[in-house]
């Protein structure tokens, strides 16, 4: 795990040598990564702005999808984009995101949206309730149904597990949020 920080630190030095001190610095951090504290202090988390940085994952893949009927032969390149498996490629190419989280970026989405956001404003006991008294909605069933690890037929042991995954992680992370990059604040689940 430090040979993972001192690399992803090392790369956050050498993407600041490379702007050549006249250049902005780009972050790549998404809103459901700093809610959960999947990131690691001055690296990909660190830059001068963050264009994504208060949106999630499901809606950067959504505008990205809608993005190739915009830009002429974009097609190949943005549908790998999208159909990329989410790693942070510290620990190599079997690492992936999801695992490491106990948590879907559905789910994650899902939960950003419910703690603060569209769906309401919820601490951990509330959440579960709104997405367990909400399970036969549409944007629940559409969270769930793509999930690795719920289906349409929502445990409420599973639900309340990962409820309480996610907000024992933004709780232990809540300090890696108050140094993130300045980001444009297009939603209402953003992190600040």
């Amino acid at each position: 795990m430090i040979l993972c920080d001192v690399q992803a630190r090392l790369r956050n030095v050498l993407t600041y040598y490379m702007s050549e001190g006249n250049r902005l610095v780009l972050a790549t951090g998404n809103v459901d990564e700093a809610l959960v504290g999947y990131l690691t202090k001055y690296d990909c988390s660190s830059a001068d702005l963050n264009p994504i940085g208060s949106i999630s994952k499901n809606d950067l893949k959504r505008f990205v999808n809608f993005c190739k009927g915009i830009i002429p032969d974009s097609e190949k390149i943005l549908d790998s984009i999208i159909e990329a498996i989410p790693s942070a490629e510290l620990t190599g190419q079997e690492q992936k995101d999801e695992e490491d989280l106990g948590i879907s970026y559905n789910e994650l989405s899902l939960f950003g949206k419910v703690r603060r956001g569209q769906y309401g404003t919820w601490g951990p006991y509330g959440m579960f309730c709104k997405i367990w008294s909400d399970r036969s909605a549409k944007y629940v069933q559409e969270v769930f149904a793509h999930s690795s690890t719920l289906s349409f037929e929502i445990d409420p042991n599973l639900l309340a597990s990962k409820v309480k995954r996610f907000f024992t992680l933004y709780a232990r992370n809540r300090h890696k949020q108050t140094i993130l990059t300045p980001a444009l604040h297009t939603e209402t689940y953003s992190p600040d």
